[in-house]
């Protein structure tokens, strides 16, 4: 007897591509994260702010097209800079402190400032990717709608006050 069963398609892999940034900082930053991580109860994770995400690949090869494309627009960007003697780092300030208790990975937040050569970056990585923008913009995720870094991923019962941010992130 021959049972005919359609094939089962695995999930699809999400990506994203992250800001990481620069020591001394990112030491200071993955301090703090650990600190609150160990105190609340919440998990550890590498500090970062989010250009891209949710970028769904079905294959390993899908997978390296995107990485291929991501890297060629970076590199070109990289290269203009240096003919226009720009610098090729983005400068990330940090605007206030929110909390997004409802959201487990929003639920303590720096907001970063919108400059734009963030603003540029995003529109190069998500064009290399295939992704448009609305008339209004960019959207980040919600509930935030803002691009941050997150300092600690939680539920509401766990989630630090703001006045237990040690960092000195705000100008």
């Amino acid at each position: 007897m021959w049972n005919h069963s359609p094939q089962r398609r695995p999930p699809n892999t999400q990506l994203s591509l992250w800001l990481i940034p620069p020591e001394p900082q990112r030491t200071t930053l993955q301090s703090e994260i650990d600190r609150l991580a160990k105190q609340y109860g919440g998990p550890t994770f590498p500090p970062h702010v989010t250009l891209l995400g949710r970028i769904e690949v079905a294959t390993r090869q899908e997978q390296q097209l995107v990485i291929d494309r991501l890297h060629s627009a970076i590199r070109r960007r990289q290269q203009q800079q240096q003919q226009q003697q720009q610098p090729g780092s983005i400068e990330c300030r940090f605007e206030s402190i929110l909390t997004f208790p409802q959201c487990w990975n929003q639920a303590l937040i720096a907001e970063m400032e919108q400059t734009p050569d963030f603003i540029e970056l995003c529109d190069l990585v998500r064009q290399a990717v295939g992704q448009t923008h609305s008339q209004s913009g960019w959207k980040f995720p919600s509930p935030s709608d803002v691009p941050h870094l997150s300092l600690f991923y939680g539920t509401e019962h766990s989630v630090p006050a703001i006045t237990d941010i040690t960092t000195g992130l705000l100008p």
